[in-house]
């Protein structure tokens, strides 16, 4: 365990899944106090359980980014609690399954509004509570999970997921030039192809999905969620601290180009 995080509070949303959970157990390993957001109350909850039984400080409290109350009340808890935040994670996100995309004309209303809701706006409400914090006290960290999709490969029939993490990468450098003399550093990670279930089914189902989509990797192989969650670390960490308005893309040189023709 590298204590360097110590005394740190860190809020992570979207806390349940993948890279969020392990962001959790990353930064909790590595001495912060971490507070995670998710609708999947057991999820979470296990996910308290098993920081704070491997001696890390963790508190899931279950809330929806879509709902700017819940938001609220995610980050006051951990105000009233730790008396600061340190280190905001804005990792929510959602994309509807396959048999739901569509071209971009076709997109069902519904569809297209809860992807926004979740990946962008839910972002927004998140920053409104804990940015004032930061600035009051000249000091934090942001970072937003972006995805390959807003950076350089768009995918059909997925377009406002695309759109809603191309317009992050974009507020993550706008909230940089916003807040960078305030003392609080805005970065994004940029996921490529990282295993979890749906990824498992959907693009890695047979051998043959699979070798497809890794002979388009350059280093051949997906990627896991401590992939992201240790490029979050070290984004968060005072070895950043010059560090800000930048994307670090964790994709496997997906963004860089096809391996294979």
């Amino acid at each position: 365990m590298n204590e360097h995080l110590s005394g740190k509070v860190a809020l992570i949303t979207g806390g349940a899944g993948t890279i969020g959970g392990a962001t959790a157990r990353v930064l909790a390993r590595n001495g912060a106090t971490v507070y995670v957001n998710d609708v999947d109350e057991k999820t979470g909850g296990k996910l308290e359980s098993d920081i704070i039984n491997s001696g890390g400080k963790a508190r899931f409290i279950v809330g929806n980014v879509t709902n700017d109350a819940d938001m609220k009340v995610f980050v006051q808890t951990a105000l009233e609690e730790r008396g600061k935040i340190d280190i905001l994670v804005n990792n929510a996100g959602y994309n509807v399954g396959t048999e739901a995309r569509k071209p971009v004309g076709d997109y069902l209303e519904a569809d297209w509004n809860r992807v926004i809701d979740i990946c962008l706006d839910g972002l927004y409400s998140c920053c409104k509570y804990t940015l004032p914090h930061m600035v009051e006290r000249g000091d934090g960290c942001v970072v937003n999970i972006a995805s390959v999709a807003g950076f350089r490969a768009p995918l059909r029939m997925q377009s406002p997921y695309g759109a809603a993490k191309a317009a992050i990468l974009n507020l993550t450098q706008t909230m940089a030039i916003e807040y960078g003399r305030m003392g609080v550093r805005i970065n994004a990670v940029i996921p490529g192809s990282i295993m979890n279930p749906q990824i498992q089914t959907i693009i890695y189902g047979t051998k043959a999905q699979a070798d497809s989509m890794c002979s388009h990797l350059p280093i051949g192989m997906p990627g896991h969620g401590e992939d992201i969650a240790n490029a979050v670390w070290f984004l968060v960490s005072p070895e950043a601290r010059y560090i800000t308005g930048s994307f670090l893309n964790v994709d496997g040189g997906w963004t860089s180009g096809y391996a294979l023709p």
